[in-house]
């Protein structure tokens, strides 16, 4: 008998929702097959949000994680260590730019 095995897309979805969910940021999914994943540090003050790093679905085969605020600098890194202990990478790859927003 054969037991199905959670996917890659699965894996990874589970691995950032888990990760996230340990601090104290937001998560934001767009996508059905091909997932963007926004972490967002929230300003309930203002009401406003701050988008500090994105990861696409691809991540699980190039290991890229794109970080545009220092503060999500210790979810990253922790992000990345799951990427490479989960999926065929050999080092993940923290990509520093701008914000898109």
């Amino acid at each position: 008998m054969k037991f199905q095995q959670e996917s890659e897309y699965d894996r990874l979805d589970r691995l950032v929702r888990e990760a996230v969910a340990g601090s104290d940021f937001h998560l934001d999914v767009v996508g059905w097959t091909r997932k963007t994943y926004d972490v967002y540090q929230q300003d309930r003050k203002k009401a406003s949000s701050k988008l500090i790093l994105r990861l696409e679905s691809f991540a699980t085969s190039n290991g890229e994680i794109r970080l545009f605020d220092e503060i999500g600098l210790a979810l990253a890194e922790q992000i990345g260590r799951r990427l490479e202990e989960n999926f065929p990478i050999q080092e993940a790859v923290l990509v520093r730019g701008p914000s898109p927003q």
